[in-house]
């Protein structure tokens, strides 16, 4: 039986992460970036269009794949209402 995570995002906070991925990924990257942290281009692509949330784990692979830090791709408010911080 396989684990299924879930996003730890709301619906807001997807699609604020959907804006940022969207700035930082041409849709002509998407297979390559897909490619490097091992997911679907078709679950990258709804990521990235903020229809799914992805898990933490996921939004780190991203930020390694692309030179950003983890805590700039995470939404200020999953961070204040989650009360963690992430350096």
């Amino acid at each position: 039986m396989r684990l299924v995570r879930r996003s730890p995002f709301n619906q807001a906070e997807t699609h604020q992460i959907g804006q940022m991925l969207r700035s930082l990924i041409a849709e002509k990257e998407i297979d390559n970036v897909a490619r490097r942290i091992r997911v679907r281009p078709a679950t990258l692509r709804k990521i990235r269009l903020g229809q799914t949330g992805p898990t933490l784990e996921t939004l780190d692979q991203l930020a390694q794949a692309l030179g950003v830090a983890l805590p700039d791709l995470v939404p200020e408010g999953f961070k204040k209402r989650r009360g963690r911080s992430f350096r």
